[in-house]
């Protein structure tokens, strides 16, 4: 019980220190206070792991054979399921769903949806790199992420309005899960706080 109270008042601190706004033209963005909705699209077909940026068929070999060794191949598979799962659906949905509760807090932030391309605008989220950090015991580490964000006009991609580069973004999870399996859970808070900062910077937008 000490252990947990200990690591939720490190996940405080660490989230309020993460707490930092993106580097976007606020100028250029101002047509989003003029807007109800914005599409959002997610790019993961090109990400790099951890600090040697392996492709992703390389990362999940690694991991495959990590736990199979210490555990077996059905726990294996039953990983890499879930992590699909995380990639496809869950990390989008931690991400839009935290986007759209602080910035409903601020009438002049429009409502940020998946894949409706009937949007004026869209913002895309081009992730490029994950590190799923570790936890021993006596030392752990969160969570990295890194992603692209990008605004245009749905029916004009080539020509970018703004973007920004979002880099290593933690996340924490209290652990689930014994070594060697990552924690899927903490790399979904890493686009928790992502969306956190992108909602505190688009406040500051003028309208």
């Amino acid at each position: 019980m000490k252990k947990y109270f200990f690591f939720i008042l490190f996940l405080i601190l660490s989230y309020t220190l993460q707490a930092q706004f993106v580097k976007i033209d606020k100028k250029a963005l101002q047509f989003l206070t003029s807007e109800q909705k914005v599409n959002v699209v997610f790019e993961n077909e090109n990400i790099l792991f951890n600090a040697d940026n392996l492709s992703e068929s390389e990362f999940l070999t690694h991991i495959n054979k990590k736990i199979t060794h210490h555990k077996d191949s059905i726990i294996a598979k039953i990983w890499q399921d879930s992590y699909y799962l995380h990639k496809s659906i869950e990390n989008q949905k931690a991400f839009i769903e935290t986007l759209n509760v602080y910035s409903e807090k601020y009438n002049h932030i429009p409502k940020f949806v998946i894949n409706e391309d009937s949007c004026q605008y869209t913002l895309k989220i081009d992730t490029n790199w994950m590190y799923y950090g570790y936890d021993a015991g006596v030392t752990s580490q969160p969570a990295k992420l890194t992603i692209t964000i990008s605004f245009f006009k749905t029916n004009s991609p080539d020509i970018i309005i703004d973007n920004a580069i979002m880099k290593k973004v933690k996340g924490f999870a209290y652990p689930d899960k014994k070594p060697p399996m990552p924690r899927l859970k903490s790399m979904q808070n890493s686009y928790t706080n992502a969306a956190h900062k992108l909602a505190l910077t688009l406040k500051k937008i003028k309208h």
